[in-house]
């Protein structure tokens, strides 16, 4: 029977060879099952920049951002902070976000009435001191090319507060529109109402 307490005998056996090995061993599955879950991500072998790490402060600003408005049917990226800048009274964010082509709302600008909508929604359901949220809408330019804004929305707490008290999954994207700050909306893009 060995007299050596058990931390003795952790300590030589690790100095052996057989303790060696079994530590690299044991490292090298470690380092296979992380390339493994960065691989089942996103498919490139990368954790995706966008919605990673949603235990910080923009972490969570992003998942909120992918859950309200997926991805982007264009083919482009759907959206991406532009400055998140402490206030005197809390944090104005403002955030670029490529409308989508899809037309299942009626037109284009309905779809990004939703996507306005949706995205006001779940960042203020963050419970962070917001103390304005602006929204860039991008579309493509037929003429220079790229992504052009088309509107400029936003919203800052006192109204986020009125729309909350009635409760935002009580109202629909046409009841909130009339509330959202519209510094500019291009003509094309003017939401057509339903009924």
């Amino acid at each position: 029977m060995d007299a050596r307490g058990p931390w003795a005998r952790a300590q030589g056996f690790l100095r052996s060879r057989w303790g060696k090995v079994s530590v690299l061993l044991i490292l090298a599955v470690a380092l296979a099952g992380e390339q493994v879950v960065f691989a089942a991500l996103n498919g490139s072998g990368r954790v995706p920049r966008q919605i990673s790490m949603p235990h910080t402060f923009r972490g969570k600003i992003n998942l909120a951002l992918h859950d309200a408005l997926g991805s982007s049917d264009r083919g482009v990226r759907r959206f991406r902070i532009v400055s998140l800048k402490k206030s005197a009274n809390g944090y104005r964010l403002t955030v670029r976000w490529a409308i989508n082509n899809d037309l299942s709302s009626g037109t284009v600008g309905n779809g990004a009435q939703a996507d306005a909508y949706l995205a006001f929604s779940d960042l203020f359901a963050l419970h962070i001191a917001f103390d304005r949220v602006d929204l860039v809408g991008t579309y493509p330019d037929s003429k220079h090319g790229g992504e052009t804004p088309v509107m400029r929305l936003w919203i800052d707490r006192s109204t986020a507060r009125v729309i909350s008290s009635y409760g935002w999954s009580t109202l629909d994207p046409e009841t909130v529109w009339p509330l959202i700050h519209r510094a500019y909306v291009a003509p094309d893009f003017q939401p057509v109402p339903l009924n």
